[in-house]
Parts: C-alpha cells; sequence; structure tokens
C-alpha cells in the first residue's frame, strides 16, 4: 500500500489545533511518536495538544525529559455541565454574571434537580484535527474516549497504526500490519518532509526498540532495521537509549527481581513458569506495579523450558496476573474471555485483575493453562503442577522437554565415584 502522504498533508496542512494521542496499553511506540511528530509540526500556526490515555512509566519518563505530554484533554477550552434529566426535565436556563462567579439557574417542568444530577468536565474546545497513533480503535483511548465522545464524533482523524485488528475509523486511514512499530511510519512520513532532528530521531529509534525489544520480536521485519539505520544516519543517540531502556534499572526493581526470581517456579513437563509476589514483600522494598511489569516483560518470558510464564501480584487490595507467552501466537483471548476476567491485553500478553486472593487467582489461572497445555502435549490435565526449582537443561530441539526428570529435594547422602573422571597435575607441574 502507498503510504498516503498527500492527504495527511492536506489534512495538516489547513489544520490549527490539532489533537495527537495514543493509547495507554502499549506504551512505547506510540508515545514516542507523539512526541516526535508534535516536536515536527510545532509553529505559530499550530496549537498542539499531546496525550496518552495512561501515566507514562518511569522508564520513559526519564526519556522524554519534561516534553509536555498530557493524560486528558484537561486544558484552556470549553467547561462543561451536564445535568440529568433522567427525574426532572428542563423549562428554561438563564444565567446571571456577578463580579466573582455567575449563578446559573436552571427551572424544570415540574419536579425538582439535585447536586447528585450534575456533573461537570473541562472540554478541550474546538479541534481541527485528531490525529491517533498505534490505536485500534478509539475504544482504546479509555476515559479521553468516553468523557469526550462528541470531540472524536465531529473531528476529523488521521489514524495511524500498525494493528491487523484495525478498525479503519479515521477519515484518512495509514494502517500498515507488516510494520514492526508505529515508528516505522512516521519516521517515513518526517523523512520526506526532511523534519528529522537528533531529538526527534532520538524519540523514534526509543520507540523502535520499545516496540521491536531490540529487534527479536516476531514482528520484526526488514524494514525494522532500514527505518534504524536512516534514525541512526539523523543523530539518533542511540547510546543514551540503551543506557535508559536496558541497562539503567531504578534500586526497588532490581530488589523485586531478586524477590520474583527466588519465588520463582517451574514445571518444564507443562512448559509453565511461575511467580508470584505478596502486597508485603512489595512495599518491604518500596515497589510498586510497575516494577512487576518491567520484570514481566523483561524476564518472565525467556525462561527456558517455559511456554508461558504467570507473575502475580497484589496491591491496594487488588490482585493482578500478568500472563506472558513466549511465542505471540499463544491462544490467550480464548483462555480468559473479558467478561468473565477482567482481561486486558498487553504488549506481550494479558493481565488480569480481580478482588480475589492471591493464592487462589493464581491457582486458577495456572489451571487453565494447565489445561491448555496438556492438551498441546498430549498430557494428562489431573496430574499437579510439579514445582522445579531446578532443572537440567533439555534442548528446544531434538529430544522431548517432557523427558526432565523431576528435581529431588530430599536429603542424600553423596556417593564416592567409581573413577575419578580425570587426573589432577601435581603441584608444580
Amino acid at each position: 500500500m502507498k503510504p498516503p502522504f498527500s492527504a495527511i498533508d492536506s489534512l495538516i496542512t489547513h489544520a490549527r489545533k490539532i489533537l495527537l494521542i495514543t493509547p495507554g496499553q502499549h506504551v512505547g511506540g506510540g508515545v514516542m511518536s507523539v512526541l516526535a511528530l508534535q516536536a515536527a509540526l510545532q509553529g505559530p500556526e499550530k496549537e498542539l495538544l499531546a496525550v496518552s490515555s495512561e501515566q507514562i512509566p518511569r522508564t520513559l519518563q526519564r526519556l522524554i525529559d519534561g516534553q509536555p505530554l498530557q493524560t486528558d484533554l484537561t486544558q484552556e477550552g470549553d467547561f462543561v455541565l451536564t445535568l440529568s434529566t433522567l427525574r426532572a426535565q428542563v423549562d428554561h436556563i438563564r444565567y446571571i454574571v456577578k463580579d466573582d462567579h455567575v449563578d446559573i439557574l436552571i427551572t424544570p417542568k415540574e419536579g425538582q434537580f439535585t447536586p447528585e444530577d450534575l456533573q461537570y468536565r473541562a472540554a478541550p474546545g474546538q479541534l481541527d484535527l485528531i490525529i491517533t497513533i498505534g490505536c485500534a480503535s478509539v475504544t482504546q483511548l479509555g476515559e479521553v474516549f468516553l468523557q469526550h465522545p462528541e470531540v472524536f464524533a465531529t473531528t476529523p482523524i488521521l489514524n495511524i497504526d500498525t494493528s491487523p485488528s484495525n478498525e479503519y475509523y479515521g477519515q484518512v486511514n495509514w494502517v500498515v500490519p507488516e510494520a514492526g512499530s508505529v515508528c516505522e511510519l512516521i519516521t517515513q512520513y518526517l523523512y520526506k518532509k526532511q523534519a528529522l532532528t537528533p531529538a526527534i530521531a532520538t524519540d523514534l529509534l526509543t520507540g523502535l526498540l520499545l516496540d521491536t525489544v531490540s529487534f527479536t520480536a516476531e514482528e520484526t521485519r526488514l524494514g525494522s532495521f532500514q527505518v534504524a539505520e536512516v534514525l541512526l544516519e539523523a543523530k539518533a543517540d542511540h547510546r543514551s537509549i540503551v543506557n535508559e531502556l536496558f541497562l539503567t534499572k531504578p534500586m526497588s526493581s532490581m530488589k523485586l527481581w531478586g524477590k520474583a526470581c527466588e519465588n520463582l517456579q517451574l514445571d518444564p513437563h507443562y512448559g509453565i513458569a511461575w511467580t508470584s509476589v505478596s502486597e508485603g514483600e512489595l512495599r518491604s522494598i518500596s515497589a510498586t506495579p510497575e516494577d512487576m511489569d518491567i520484570f514481566g516483560d523483561a524476564i518472565l518470558r525467556y525462561i527456558e523450558d517455559s511456554d508461558v510464564g504467570v507473575l502475580s501480584f497484589r496491591y491496594d487490595g487488588l490482585t493482578t496476573v500478568h500472563i506472558r507467552p513466549l511465542r505471540a501466537q499463544y491462544p490467550l483471548a480464548e483462555l480468559f474471555p473479558s467478561p468473565d476476567w477482567q482481561a486486558t491485553p498487553e504488549r506481550y500478553g494479558l493481565s488480569l485483575t480481580s478482588t480475589a486472593p492471591l493464592a487462589i487467582m493464581e491457582e486458577q489461572v495456572l489451571r487453565v493453562l494447565q489445561t491448555h497445555q496438556a492438551g498441546a502435549r498430549s498430557l494428562p490435565v489431573e496430574a499437579p503442577l510439579e514445582s522445579l526449582r531446578t532443572t537440567p537443561h533439555v534442548p528446544r530441539t531434538g529430544a522431548s522437554r517432557h523427558a526432565v526428570e523431576p528435581h529431588h529435594t530430599g536429603n542424600s547422602t553423596p556417593q564416592k565415584p567409581t573413577a575419578v573422571p580425570f587426573i589432577a597435575p601435581q603441584q608444580g607441574e
């Protein structure tokens, strides 16, 4: 598909007030693309509003270095009062302007209004264009969309995405499922406009590395490497990106990783690894749920002899379970349908939330995964998961993983070997 550059140029050229927005489900390429496009489009004739529908992780906060990014549409614009008419209908409205306030008088036809009938919110005023980045559906924008549906219904939308499930909801849709990151598309556009500064290139390379997991993700294609070359030629600061994303870690994250690894268990027969951290353990090391997210993405997907990893923790009365499969084709959506599990799709898997106790939630999730793995590996479902903290190396090809012998934890007396396998040299030889 040829990029719709002419249509994009037309929309942007005729727009003065532009909203750049990305959903919070897959923080990475979307956020960095918003910041890059904001920097490239800024000028005296443009008013730009950059929004991510969820809070930015600390890892990215260090990298964006104070670049303006909001989580809602609250700014200078309209102040909207919403009055429920379920219990009474409006007869007429008038207002009285006084020295330091305005009285708004609403007269009902019959009955009366109560304070519970009134809600208020800020609106962004008149927008000329909305650019959604990495957003398959406007519903992915969460509260931003739910609080301002009229804005999205009445404003032209430029939809830039790489998801195969994109709903093509924009006036102009640039959707390329073959791309490894939405940063690749933004790079193409800004390269054509000759707008790749070192700062913009650094933002886009950051998003590209996040989305492709340093070019290790299954969806990474040749185009990802070609875009990286373009960004490096534009003087992207690769060294600072690597330091911030992959080398520098908060002390709380390091302590948490130690605790999570200490509790880590593995059943190589079913190919399931799992670990959990209690709320007391989290708080004792001043860790947060964000630290758990980093562990799940960076460690849990790469455990040898495991097809899927499970990370469970409890915080502020909620139990959260992150499920991270080794392969993108793992049928998580079928195993954990949203109405039953309060499931949220994530970049590398799925997260489940519940008020259920940690142990119960973890057991339920493991049972579902065990049933699926049993079918995939022709194993009995009734057998309990076998907790192995240390397992011998089993190649991923050739010999079956199921041949791994359990690790015996009972006490045993060391036996003298029948033969010495080598001859140690004498001292001084």
